[in-house]
């Protein structure tokens, strides 16, 4: 328990009530008692807190506020007793009940929002959870919902809006919150499934957009510079789950004055390229992926070839189907190939697969110039 005194100057000969307020900007108090004094005589005296039911509060907000009296000009004397376990941080704020208005208004307006986007986001990836049954979104799901509970708890939303005649629900919630420890490894491993999740759901997102992107009938057509062109893909793969026990090597013959598009270029080569990450082999120490490109001004080749698991005969006809996976365990939209061979052919382009399961697979692609 502690106390707390704040005097304020009321420097006019006019008494008022309830003309000005006073905000203890903490909703995690447990229990909260204001005294309101002026020259000896008690004015008021208010009993609240979250331990209490949200109908003692003098305002219904999500902090505590509380309105302010003055017989006459002199000071106004307000103590303040506190108990709480969680924390007794105590920002006090004063002012006119117009101002306060105007300023929760917004506030309101901006926390409504955050929690429409959240929700938004909700929906979304669960939408995309349903579709591709991929469990980093459900980890993701986890996350946005933890997170926007958890914000709702820390602003006194929750207990407003949620439960406000059940103070041991908000009070259990945030203890819940404090007994996160985020040195314990449980809750390290559940932080980095949802690094993961993040990462994977900007790569879906980042497909989707290359989806629409080429489904235009524009064509971009320059001098492509392979070397500087599949250098900038590895790094942006750098980050890919995985990518950085993998050993590439690029090899660039010939292809000079080579013109191409180099946007749809850029996704057949990152989504192959990607694809050979994550389906190595687990069980390897050495991952291989080999690039080379060959060819004149008029013609290139492209190889990509891998020592991963290979891709089964059964699945070879299927494998440039939207939303097809070879396999459920490993992440991802089954997207990315669909996604490849739909740029290939806006740009006259053809593949062609071999595999060996357990061995690696090749795609090779073969390209004409594009004149402008």
């Amino acid at each position: 328990m502690c106390y707390a005194q704040t005097p304020l100057q009321h420097s006019t000969n006019q008494a008022f009530e309830h003309s000005y307020w006073l905000e203890v900007r903490n909703p995690l108090l447990d229990s909260l008692v204001v005294f309101i004094v002026q020259n000896g005589h008690q004015l008021a005296e208010f009993h609240t807190g979250d331990h209490w039911p949200f109908d003692s509060r003098p305002l219904r907000y999500n902090s505590f506020i509380f309105p302010l009296s003055a017989e006459a000009s002199g000071t106004v004397e307000v103590y303040l007793r506190i108990r709480s376990v969680d924390q007794k941080l105590l920002p006090v704020f004063v002012g006119s009940r117009e101002a306060f208005y105007s300023v929760k208004g917004n506030q309101e307006l901006i926390f409504g929002m955050y929690i429409g986007l959240m929700l938004v986001m909700f929906l979304y990836n669960s939408f995309i959870y349903f579709t591709t049954r991929d469990r980093s979104y459900l980890y993701y799901i986890g996350y946005i919902l933890a997170l926007l509970i958890t914000q709702m708890l820390l602003e006194g939303f929750a207990y407003r809006r949620l439960f406000p005649g059940i103070p041991w629900m908000h009070d259990f919630g945030v203890v819940k919150l404090a007994e996160l420890d985020p040195l314990d490894e449980e809750v390290a491993q559940m932080f980095q499934m949802i690094e993961s999740s993040v990462n994977r759901l900007d790569i879906f997102i980042q497909s989707i957009i290359e989806y629409y992107q080429n489904s235009r009938d524009v064509q971009e057509v320059r001098p492509i510079d392979f070397e500087a062109l599949i250098k900038d893909i590895l790094a942006n793969l750098r980050y890919y789950d995985g990518s950085e026990t993998v050993l590439f090597t690029v090899d660039v013959a010939g292809a000079q004055g080579f013109k191409g598009d180099e946007f749809r270029l850029r996704i057949i080569l990152s989504n192959l390229i990607s694809n050979a990450i994550k389906y190595r082999r687990l069980e390897l120490n050495e991952h291989q992926v080999d690039i080379r490109v060959q060819g004149s001004a008029q013609q290139v080749t492209i190889a990509i070839e891998d020592n991963g698991v290979g891709i089964l005969q059964e699945h070879m006809q299927n494998i440039f189907k939207m939303f097809f996976r070879t396999d459920s365990y490993r992440s991802g939209s089954g997207i990315g190939l669909y996604i490849m061979k739909e740029a290939l052919e806006r740009i006259d382009g053809t593949i062609n697969v071999t595999s060996k399961v357990n061995e690696g697979t090749l795609f090779e692609i073969t390209l004409p110039s594009l004149e402008s």
